[in-house]
């Protein structure tokens, strides 16, 4: 069916490939925040509507970090609790997970000043469809973001008034957006070319 239209692969796909990514205006001006966020340290918070680019800027950022200066770790799990937050990246580093929450905890606190200490690593936990999260997630994120190299991933959602202390802990919020109906068109015939 492919060959019939004259593509080659698959057009319109959530997985798609960095170096073929439409360069909007937006889109630039996105993935230039997010790589000052990570080249300063600075937690960030991604927003936008769905479809306009989120996770495909943050995932094109990760691609193009240098693995020798970078350790990141990309989550996406509506569902996670503080205590599945901290047994993940724990065990996604090779750290083996206490089983007490508050000592996980002390454990992700180590990890996190070790590899920047020690391995001269810089740290980048991301954090997707955090639109979704628990009141206990959301309340956790504030003591995560005392911790710079967290990005979280969000769709525009409203949350209560005593979780707004986030947006005034994150260094930058990055809107992602398409702009217009020319933008879309655009976007289309780019990946059609592709």
């Amino acid at each position: 069916m492919l060959s019939f239209f004259g593509l080659k692969d698959m057009p319109f796909t959530r997985e798609i490939d960095a170096k073929n990514c439409y360069a909007s205006n937006a889109y630039q001006e996105a993935l230039a925040r997010l790589e000052f966020a990570v080249q300063h340290r600075h937690a960030c918070m991604v927003t936008g509507e769905a479809g306009t680019g989120k996770t495909t800027a943050v995932r094109s950022l990760l691609r193009g970090l240098e693995t020798t200066r970078y350790r990141y770790e990309y989550i996406c799990d509506s569902g996670l609790s503080p205590k599945l937050f901290y047994r993940e990246v724990l065990d996604r580093f090779g750290v083996s997970p206490a089983i007490r929450s508050t000592e996980a905890k002390r454990q992700y606190q180590a990890l996190m000043l070790n590899l920047y200490e020690q391995d001269k690593k810089i740290p980048i936990i991301v954090l997707d469809e955090a639109h979704r999260f628990s009141e206990g997630m959301l309340q956790e994120l504030r003591f995560l973001l005392n911790y710079p190299q967290l990005l979280v991933i969000r769709k525009f959602w409203r949350y209560p008034v005593r979780i707004r202390v986030l947006d005034q802990k994150l260094t930058d919020n990055v809107l992602v957006q398409i702009t217009s109906s020319r933008t879309t068109l655009e976007s289309c015939l780019h990946y059609l070319a592709t």
